[in-house]
């Protein structure tokens, strides 16, 4: 922390201004929770006198506030541009807060509850559910989200709709862990995962379909809403066309753990043992194996521009013609690859990697990766989003603090962001505007306006 250190964990960061922002978290203790304000050249750290806080949002530099506590001692902060103070009932913990103005604020957390202020009282709303609503966002008044875990819901996480009139309940459709996602467009999203379940997202919609009992999807991706390829363990490779899926014999029983769609005839497939299988249109052919690593992850620019990563740093490279091995430098597991461009490359896993398309550099400064950090992390999935890129990953340890792990790069390194939720994200895709993750337990969360990340 430029101008100090700090001990406590982070768990939301608002600003009004590049010198004005402020972030929450908490250190062990009864009141640990602390508040740090940066002022456009330093951090400083104050106590709140509260619980730990966990979430954070304004409308305006004199109208910011922070929430937390546990279970079942909740804590409201408001800061008037003065002095921060503690406001509003007592209660339930709360884990989130979002707004669309001074007069319009809306705060969720532990058993589901949900409150509101309307510029002058405050009003607790009967909950949907007793599990906790772990985020809140919206586009406007009308149009408020709250997210949660499964439980009293039972078809999955919950995801709870306010359209100014009400709260409903919107499952999302799956309990089951979610792996691979590919979003399609700001309004449409794919996700597939355990027990061969794919969530198919459309205009406020979650559609479960169980497309291949016993199969553990690994990634999905597409060209078209009606063109999408969906690949896992022992072999398993599933193709959505006309409306239906149907399965591709893949010739192999290694797992396949990438995906990567350029054109209805152009798609590849990596997995275990150096496995490589390409999609002309017609045929599912195997190039190969090209390594005798398991490739994990799957990525291209053009049709002789196709890249691969996987076990001891192994990165191999297709120019369309031949694969060949690209020298990475590390021999730290690769399980994830995309690029900007052919000449701006991103690979992580258990450490992070940069290229241009010709060498290799080490690009993770801010990353907790690698078995000797603490508490350790995998890189999973990266994707981008404007200017930013993105990446999402799971502890290495069994922790009990959350463990849904999401970065940016800010050109120096990565800064950790907030995810509303404690679930492992295990996947990450964008289309225009539009950020989405997947993890654990059916987590399907949706970030618009992802263009703030930047």
């Amino acid at each position: 922390m430029s101008g100090g250190t700090t001990t406590a964990t982070l768990s939301a960061v608002w600003g009004s201004s590049p010198s004005s922002v402020w972030a929450v978290g908490g250190v062990a203790g009864p009141l640990g929770g602390r508040i740090l304000h940066y002022d456009g050249v330093r951090w400083s750290e104050l106590a709140s006198g509260s619980q730990t806080l966990y979430g954070l949002w304004g409308s305006a530099a004199d109208d910011v506030y922070a929430v937390g506590g546990i279970a079942k001692s909740g804590s409201i902060l408001h800061y008037d541009g003065h002095t921060w103070s503690p406001i509003g009932p007592s209660g339930y913990g709360l884990l989130a807060v979002w707004g669309t103005g001074r007069s319009d604020v809306w705060l969720a957390g532990y058993q589901g509850r949900l409150l509101h202020f309307d510029g002058t009282a405050w009003t607790e709303l009967a909950p949907l559910t007793r599990d906790s609503l772990y985020a809140l966002s919206g586009s406007g008044a009308t149009d408020v989200w709250a997210v949660g875990k499964p439980g009293a819901l039972p078809d999955g996480l919950a995801w709870l709709h306010y359209d100014g009139k009400g709260w409903s309940a919107v499952p999302s459709g799956a309990v089951e862990s979610l792996r691979g996602l590919w979003a399609a467009a700001p309004g449409e999203v794919w996700a597939a995962g355990d027990h061969g379940v794919v969530v198919h997202w459309l205009d406020g919609t979650a559609t479960r379909t169980l497309v291949a009992p016993g199969v553990r999807f690994q990634s999905i991706a597409g060209t078209a809403p009606d063109e999408v390829w969906a690949v896992g363990w022992a072999g398993a490779i599933y193709h959505y066309s006309g409306g239906s899926w149907s399965q591709v014999a893949s010739g192999t029983s290694a797992d396949l753990d990438g995906v990567w769609a350029l054109a209805r005839d152009n798609v590849w497939i990596v997995g275990a043992a150096g496995t490589v299988l390409h999609w002309d249109g017609l045929t599912l052919s195997a190039v190969g194996p090209v390594s005798t690593a398991a490739l994990h992850g799957v990525w291209a620019s053009a049709a002789t521009d196709v890249w691969a990563v996987g076990d001891s740093g192994t990165i191999v490279h297709f120019d369309g013609h031949a694969w060949a091995t690209s020298p990475s430098g590390t021999s730290a597991d690769l399980s994830a690859i995309w690029g900007r461009s052919a000449h701006d490359l991103w690979a992580g896993g258990l450490t992070m990697l940069h290229g241009d398309g010709a060498r290799w550099a080490p690009a993770a400064a801010g990353l907790p990766t690698g078995r000797g950090a603490d508490p350790g992390l995998a890189i999973q999935s990266l994707t981008g989003l404007g200017r930013a890129v993105l990446a999402v990953g799971t502890p290495l340890i069994d922790s009990t603090e959350p463990n849904a792990d999401a970065f940016r790069w800010d050109g120096a390194r990565w800064v950790r962001l907030q995810t509303g939720t404690g679930r492992a994200l295990l996947s990450a895709s964008s289309a225009g505007d539009v950020l989405w993750t997947a993890g654990e337990l059916g987590t399907l969360l949706e970030r618009r306006c992802a263009a703030t990340l930047q």
